[in-house]
């Protein structure tokens, strides 16, 4: 069953019109917290003046000499797609990358290595009785694919382990690992973000990647590691995307 028939959710594209008013950059770089944009901020030879939209902050920065937009967006699906869109509909990125920390599953990955998406779910979304997969939003696709060319540019460097994401509202640590690895058994690594900038991404036909450094492995201390860690691995993760951009 369809839930959503009068919805077109075909992508809406991103290539410029000779009138489009977007700014054209290599990419928008969007993190949750203020320690994981951080290290960009730090990196950037050059930075325009920040400004607010709704309850994200922008900022235009040259890092490396590749344009790129700095987002700081806030916590959670909600604020994370809600500055996507905003982003996407000031700038024309060939890239939206996903940044900071995330959860990691242990067996996987390990604690200071980046994950880099391959496909993202939400870890949550929960349509099955009509015929949709765990983790799919009706009219959407089973799952987000990553940029092929984005994750090539990094896998294989020290570190860097490629898999799937699950995305939702909820810190994932101690038995709530349990029901996520239940539906999920491939996933790498766990945010509160990637899979809601990824369906944005999709809707507007922009390539999607997210980078993000394990801060813990979802046991039952996680926040306590989270917030000892969240500044180490986000400048990993940092170090990766700046590598992906000069690829």
């Amino acid at each position: 069953m369809n839930l959503d028939p009068e919805l077109d959710h075909s992508p809406l594209g991103t290539d410029a019109e000779p009138d489009d008013p977007r700014i054209p950059v290599q990419a928008v770089i969007i993190a949750a917290m203020a320690p994981e944009i951080e290290p960009f901020v730090e990196r950037s030879e050059e930075q325009g003046e920040a400004f607010q939209v709704g309850g994200a902050l922008m900022r235009t920065a040259a890092l490396r000499d590749h344009d790129v937009v700095l987002v700081h967006s806030g916590i959670g699906t909600v604020n994370a797609a809600s500055a996507a869109v905003a982003a996407l509909h000031r700038y024309l990125p060939d890239w939206v990358i996903s940044v900071g920390s995330a959860g990691g599953i242990r067996g996987k990955v390990g604690i200071g290595d980046v994950a880099v998406s391959t496909s993202l779910r939400y870890s949550t979304a929960d349509a099955v009785g009509f015929g949709y997969d765990m983790g799919q939003i009706p009219g959407m696709p089973a799952s987000f694919s990553s940029d092929a060319a984005a994750r090539s540019a990094v896998q294989g460097a020290e570190g860097v382990v490629a898999g799937p994401f699950a995305s939702g509202d909820v810190f994932v640590q101690g038995p709530l690992l349990d029901a996520v690895l239940a539906n999920f058994p491939d996933v790498i690594a766990v945010d509160m973000e990637s899979t809601a900038i990824a369906q944005v991404c999709h809707s507007y036909g922009v390539g999607f990647v997210s980078v993000r450094g394990i801060s813990d492995l979802c046991g039952p201390a996680a926040a306590e590691e989270h917030e000892q860690r969240v500044g180490n691995v986000s400048e990993r993760a940092a170090d990766i995307v700046v590598a992906l951009l000069d690829g």
